[in-house]
């Protein structure tokens, strides 16, 4: 009966005594654990088109950091996020009970992404890009301004230039789909005096739907300036 007490209160003390034991590990590694909850804590905000990418980590630390056999992690950001490098306060816990066992300081560094898009295939240049020819992807935030990020901005476009696999789509390389050509002969649709008139005319330069270009009348040989609605459609909304 004693040996079978002795026994549960050996198997007691040690899991009470391991639940405070410690191990070390380089402090190299000890960041890359950090940069990982970091980098999910981030990409965690709910920003829906957005991921984070820590760059730096600065923590003054010792060449070993010694932790508990069972811990876990919890990090603050004593700053709103931005941009910028901001504090990052790191507080280690031991699970059983509430104390603390050790806290750093440092500093880290992100960059954030945006969603944008890229050629899966070959896009030759004039062809109409569909759906299936691009993919989605991440570019820095630094590029917003150059960069596709709503796809239909992208479908039904026509690729000026030659795109070629895994390549990022920029704004510049796309263009509406010509509904006219310089040279081509249109038909002018205009109101004059709640009468609809239709005129033929001479396309003076090359557009896409919504464009505003100059047409020279057949009849007459004024110069018009007129909106593409349709291929090989002009609306004249001036009086004559």
């Amino acid at each position: 009966m004693l040996k079978v007490l002795y026994t549960c209160f050996f198997l007691l003390f040690s899991l009470s005594l391991s639940s405070e034991l410690t191990y070390k590990i380089p402090s190299s590694l000890f960041l890359k654990k950090i940069k990982l909850i970091l980098e999910k804590k981030l990409n965690s905000q709910g920003f829906k088109d957005k991921k984070y990418k820590i760059t730096t980590l600065f923590f003054s630390l010792p060449e070993n950091v010694f932790l508990p056999i069972d811990y876990k992690i919890d990090i603050q950001f004593l700053d709103n996020l931005s941009k910028n490098c901001k504090n990052v306060k790191l507080r280690i816990y031991i699970p059983l009970g509430n104390k603390t066992f050790s806290i750093y300081e440092g500093v880290v560094c992100y960059k954030t992404f945006i969603k944008a898009y890229a050629a899966k295939t070959y896009i030759k240049k004039g062809e109409i890009i569909s759906k299936d020819m691009i993919k989605p992807t991440y570019v820095s935030d630094i590029q917003k301004n150059f960069v596709v990020t709503n796809i239909t901005q992208i479908i039904g476009k026509v690729a000026k230039v030659n795109i070629y696999p895994n390549q990022i789509i920029y704004k510049y390389f796309l263009e509406k789909p010509k509904l006219v050509k310089r040279g081509e002969k249109l038909i002018l649709i205009a109101y004059n005096n709640g009468i609809l008139v239709e005129l033929e005319v001479l396309a003076l330069s090359s557009g896409g739907r919504g464009d505003y270009i100059f047409v020279k009348n057949l009849s007459s040989g004024k110069v018009l300036k007129c909106k593409i609605i349709g291929k090989g459609i002009c609306l004249y909304t001036n009086s004559f």
